[in-house]
């Protein structure tokens, strides 16, 4: 992902040099654009992060759960 970062500005740098008067209105639209598909990008990574803690807590409290669990089982088998 770093890499087409990179590269997207490495076209907005050589799009600001070869842009004239009259199309440099959509040129700041496209730049504008570029932000906010790079600022949705920082947010999706962001929730993805706290996805995967929030699993892998979660996965962790199902083990000790089942672990519990069979603890469980196994006394009740034993006395009976």
């Amino acid at each position: 992902m770093i890499i087409f970062i990179l590269i997207a500005l490495i076209c907005v740098g050589g799009a600001l040099f070869t842009t004239s008067q009259a199309t440099m209105g959509v040129g700041l639209v496209c730049l504008a654009c570029l932000f906010g598909i790079f600022a949705r990008l920082m947010q999706a990574d962001e929730q993805d992060k706290n996805i995967q803690k929030t699993l892998k807590v979660m996965n962790e409290n199902i083990n000790i759960l089942i672990s519990n669990l069979n603890k469980s089982y196994t006394r009740e088998k034993e006395i009976s």
